[in-house]
């Protein structure tokens, strides 16, 4: 895992994902709160001003991720960046394996919630989710883990969130 130790700020790194993501979506997991949207959608001054609060950030499209992480409030700030627009059919194959995993969606529940961009989960967990309502049932996300030379998982990137039928 290419992981940078130089010390990055979150306003450092919402610039360059604004550079890099195209077309992507962006998720961010703060000590109260879980933001989940289009990457276009993001209000970069918003998550600045919540830099205090934010342990991992993750922007990114089919073909790149870049993440900004911390192990605990007032630890630095690490970040990588996994790019596989150059990567061939074969070292795709061979060095990394794609898992569909279904997003867990109550949908009677999230139709009487009936908050937009939020869903409810079966055990009643209240999330945000920007899956239109009519592409819920089936949603899903996919990722990628990168394999080590001894077939062990050495990362993991969030390649897409896809809405369903």
């Amino acid at each position: 895992m290419n992981v940078s130790e130089k010390k990055l700020s979150v306003s450092d790194f919402m610039q360059e994902a604004k550079s890099n993501i195209e077309n992507g979506w962006f998720v961010a997991a703060l000590t109260d709160e879980l933001i989940i949207d289009d990457f276009s959608k993001i209000d970069s001054w918003e998550i600045i001003e919540k830099e205090k609060k934010v342990l991992e950030i993750r922007c990114f499209n089919k073909d790149k991720e870049l993440k900004l992480f911390r192990s605990d409030i007032g630890k630095d700030f690490r970040h990588r960046i996994k790019d596989d627009k150059d990567l061939n059919e074969k070292t795709l194959n061979e060095k990394t394996f794609d898992e569909i995993q279904l997003i867990d969606i109550d949908l009677k529940k999230t139709e009487q919630l009936n908050k937009k961009g939020y869903v409810v989960s079966t055990g009643g967990g209240v999330y945000p989710l920007p899956i239109p309502i009519e592409k819920q049932a089936g949603a899903s996300v996919r990722v990628r883990y990168y394999l080590d030379d001894k077939a062990g998982v050495n990362d993991w990137r969030i390649v897409e969130l896809k809405g369903g039928k």
